[in-house]
């Protein structure tokens, strides 16, 4: 993967010495003459983006002024990528950096850009390679030795100390599709981040859990599948006459305070007799989801 590098044109001098300094530590930086004239310029960036790890900002009056530069930062903020904003202008001041990035890191300093490009490409590599690992195994084909270990990793990704409502709200906020059209490398690369937040999430008792839930998804539900009765919770809802639709679903089943299943869905939706689930994300647990049989709203 590569290094995004977002500038004004009007700084072709910035932007060089920034590009050579990377490229002589050996990263790879995605190259804007690799643009097709013809081709659609939106579509390129966006999968430029795509392909990246972290953006470099070179932040500059004529950047901050720049509505491409602006659009390009808001589709990495909204991908959940870093973006090290690296001061280029000597009277550059720190309260004129935008306010979604002043908790990143911001500096004058090409070496902390360096280095901080070099950490955040080797933390995505690390990521992408336990994500490759839970999509080939089966969560119910895991050992206990093997979740844990699992569990530790993403612990030490997000940090000790986490609440249940936050997990939740992480599980809810990585259910939304951030970039429009939405294609199968997009829902891939959703499916690698939800994945191990269900498997969390399955850790909270299920008492804990369910009222957790309650709290961080906006509407409830319940649904009898082939496998039995589960407890439905949705970001977003449609409610009309000929169909209602949930999105964003989060259901979790439970015996006796004992979670038995939890799948995390796209959508669940009833026309007439017909119930469906929409895009399948996740399912951890004993119990498989089944097949759709009848809603509660």
């Amino acid at each position: 993967m590569s290094t995004f590098i977002s500038h004004s044109l009007q700084d072709v001098a910035a932007y060089s010495s920034l590009r050579l300094a990377l490229e002589g530590k050996g990263i790879r930086c995605w190259d804007p003459r690799s643009l097709t004239p013809g081709s659609s310029l939106r579509n390129q960036l966006r999968d430029a983006i795509e392909s990246c790890d972290v953006c470099v900002f070179v932040a500059t009056r004529n950047s901050l002024a720049s509505q491409w530069c602006g659009a390009e930062l808001g589709a990495f903020w909204g991908a959940s990528k870093r973006v090290v904003v690296f001061l280029a202008e000597s009277q550059l001041s720190e309260s004129e950096i935008p306010p979604q990035f002043k908790g990143d890191l911001w500096t004058r300093d090409v070496v902390e850009v360096v280095q901080a490009v070099k950490a955040e490409i080797a933390a995505a590599a690390e990521r992408r390679r336990a994500a490759s690992l839970l999509r080939r195994t089966p969560v119910s084909e895991l050992t206990i030795v093997g979740l844990h270990k699992m569990l530790a990793w993403m612990r030490g990704q997000r940090g000790e100390g986490i609440s249940a409502p936050e997990l939740l709200t992480k599980l809810r906020d990585a259910t939304k599709v951030k970039i429009f059209p939405a294609d199968a490398s997009t829902y891939a690369d959703m499916e690698a981040e939800i994945l191990p937040l269900a498997i969390e999430v399955s850790t909270i008792p299920a008492t804990l859990l369910l009222g957790a839930a309650k709290e961080v998804w906006e509407y409830s539900f319940r649904i009898t599948t082939s496998t039995g009765a589960w407890f439905g919770f949705a970001a977003e809802a449609i409610r009309a006459t000929a169909v209602d639709d949930y999105e964003r679903c989060l259901l979790v089943r439970a015996e006796d305070e004992t979670l038995e299943g939890l799948a995390v869905v796209q959508s669940v939706w009833e026309r007439g007799d017909e119930i469906k689930f929409g895009r399948l994300y996740a399912v951890v647990g004993k119990k498989a989801l089944g097949d759709p049989l009848g809603v509660q709203w």
